[in-house]
């Protein structure tokens, strides 16, 4: 079971790696818009949706990863005071609880998505008008991993609170420690 859970963390690692990658072309988007505005007064017609798509993109890319790594806003105070079997039971719950929210939202957004490819639908907020459907794809793939990782915390709770394992505090990028 560790070895399924530890590919899928790893597959989530590289869709957050190569999210990354969209900072790129989002730089040289701001960057064309700028010179094109500021140095030949005349500005583009696409670099805006395409910020905002490259942004939007980015961050639904990395949810599932800033998940596994600990670093969502979350409240820490009672885990240093309640047993780890306690912390084990709360993050269980807290997980089932937002394991349900996270899927429901990626059924939503994959209709969403599959409603924007079947109608064409575009943005209407520039003259470029593009399609929403691809980022409507991210969107639902960036949940639906997220719930991924949501199952993969889950099970792992479960797993060290069957084992009588000690419950591991994480902390975004430092890493792991038992709390």
């Amino acid at each position: 079971m560790e070895s399924v859970l530890n590919r899928i963390e790893k597959a989530v690692r590289w869709v957050a790696y190569a999210g990354t990658l969209l900072v790129i072309p989002l730089m040289l988007s701001m960057l064309t818009e700028v010179v094109s505005r500021y140095v030949f007064d005349s500005p583009t017609l696409w670099a805006y949706e395409t910020g905002y798509f490259m942004t939007g993109s980015f961050f639904l890319l990395g949810i599932a990863f800033t998940l596994q790594v600990g670093g969502h806003v979350k409240v820490d105070l009672m885990t240093d005071i309640f047993p780890d079997r306690v912390n084990h039971i709360i993050y269980i719950i807290g997980y089932v609880l937002a394991g349900i929210f996270v899927a429901w939202t990626t059924v939503g957004l994959t209709d969403s998505f599959l409603e924007t490819l079947h109608t064409g639908e575009t943005t209407g907020e520039s003259a470029w008008n593009p399609v929403l459907w691809p980022f409507r794809l991210v969107a639902a793939m960036g949940f639906a991993l997220f719930a991924v990782q949501i199952a993969v915390e889950l099970l792992r709770h479960i797993i060290r609170l069957k084992n009588g394992e000690p419950f591991v505090k994480k902390d975004g990028l430092l890493g792991e420690k038992e709390s």
